[in-house]
Order: structure tokens, then sequence, then C-alpha cells
């Protein structure tokens, strides 16, 4: 029930921040590193009582240092307890406004809320399954890129993390990451 934010990337460490979190049955708050204001803008909005990220962008988290969780090796044994399930009321993520508006205040998303979202996502409007690779370069960071790496993970999919100048200056980066499923 502890918020989490993570400042990094849609990149391997941003999932394992993910997935530690949904293990351990946290509230998760997903910063983009867009720039050192906005971090602690968006930082002092979600009041998170973690935070995780890296040592490029923890300067930007300043504030927030003593929340800081060190990135750890997993410790498991036998007595490990099992991974957290949360119950249907229960918050998962906390989010901002997507419209931007200064005074909106931080609102906690269900686990129910999130289930329908990603099944409607990933399954209905996506029609993704385990074959399917989905990238989607231009996408917000901070609005569409949490939403559809989920949608992928939750429909078995893959997901590709690939920037516009990429696809501006190689479009066969597509092909040759093996996408089936576009965000234009």
């Amino acid at each position: 029930g502890k918020v989490v934010a993570i400042v990094l990337p849609l990149h391997i460490d941003a999932l394992v921040a993910i997935a530690a979190c949904l293990r351990v049955g946290a509230v998760i708050a997903l910063v983009s590193p867009d720039g050192p204001s906005f971090v602690r803008n968006r930082l002092e909005r979600l009041a998170p009582d973690f935070l995780v990220t890296n040592d490029k962008f923890a300067t930007w988290c300043e504030a927030f240092a003593d929340k800081r969780l060190a990135f750890a090796l997993p410790v498991i044994s036998d007595t490990t307890p099992p991974s957290h399930s949360y119950q249907p009321d229960e918050p998962v993520f906390r989010v901002l406004s997507a419209f931007g508006e200064a005074d909106a205040e931080p609102m906690d998303v269900d686990a129910a809320s999130v289930h329908e979202g990603l099944l409607v996502s990933g399954f209905v409007a996506l029609t993704l399954d385990r074959s399917d690779v989905l990238a989607a370069p231009g996408f917000s960071h901070a609005q569409f890129q949490p939403l559809l790496l989920l949608s992928a993970l939750a429909a078995g999919a893959a997901f590709a993390e690939i920037s516009p100048q990429d696809v501006i200056t190689d479009a066969t980066v597509l092909e040759r990451v093996g996408v089936t499923v576009l965000g234009v």
C-alpha cells in the first residue's frame, strides 16, 4: 500500500522496479524523466513514500533523496512470501491528470480498473497475443507508454521501446525488431 515513485525511462530497470512493486503490493507512480523541473514537480504532487531511480536522475529528485530505495539482487529462499494479490478496490497506480492542470490532485487507480483497462487495451483495442511485438514510437512516456507496456505484458506480447528518431532515420528498425503492432 506504500506509494513508490519510479523515475526511470521505460527500459529494463523500470520493468524490474514495476514488477517488484507489484510483487509486494505497492502503489506505483511512474514519473518519466523529462527534465529536472518536471520530475521535481511530479514528485511533490505525487508525495511518494519511496523512490526508485538511478544515479543519472537522482539529482533531479534531491528533495526525495532520503526516500530512495537501492537496487539489490533478490534473495529467494524457502521462506520468501508469495507475490501480493491486489483486491479489486486496492490501489495499484497513483496518477496525475494527463491534461497537466497545475492544481490537479493525484488519483489512485484501483486493481479492478487497471485489470479492465489492460484487458480492453491489450486484447480488445490492440488485439494483442503472445506472438505480437508492440511499438509506439513518439507516444508520451508520461501518458501512454506505461499503459501500452502493461497491456502488452498482460496479453503475453512483447513491447519494443523504439525512439521516433530511430524510425525516421531507418524504418527497417521495425522489421529488425519484429514489430507486428505499431502505434502511430
